[in-house]
């Protein structure tokens, strides 16, 4: 009856199996894609990382200060909860562990830079 007024059929809908793969996790809610990290899948890692990657750069830069030091940061920090994300407990949000896991690091990155001689600190 469609066809008779000139209308065209609605395009069935998109097969989900015919999604590229990382489409299909990129769709996936967090808890999901946790448990699959945990379970040792780096491409579900690689989306939460993906994910909050901006925000917890922002974070970095405000505790750093310097954006350089603040993608070390972020990089060392993504290694150090893909190396301990076994250990996310679920007790938080996702975010909150990996906003502590930066601030760790950047805090540690913070301890570690060279102290400025008190000799130096008088001319200041």
């Amino acid at each position: 009856m469609a066809a008779t007024r000139g209308w065209a059929e609605p395009p069935p809908p998109p097969d989900a199996s015919a999604a590229r793969p990382e489409q299909r996790q990129a769709e996936l809610d967090e808890q999901t894609l946790v448990v699959r990290a945990q379970e040792g899948d780096a491409r579900s890692f690689e989306v939460l990382a993906r994910r909050h990657q901006a925000a917890l750069y922002r974070v970095a830069v405000r505790v750093l200060g310097d954006p350089g030091e603040a993608e070390d940061a972020l990089q060392e920090a993504l290694l150090d909860a893909w190396r301990r994300i076994g250990a996310f407990r679920a007790e938080s949000a996702f975010s909150t562990w990996m906003y502590r896991v930066v601030t760790n690091r950047c805090m540690g990155m913070l301890r570690n830079r060279r102290p400025v001689p008190v000799d130096r600190m008088d001319d200041a």
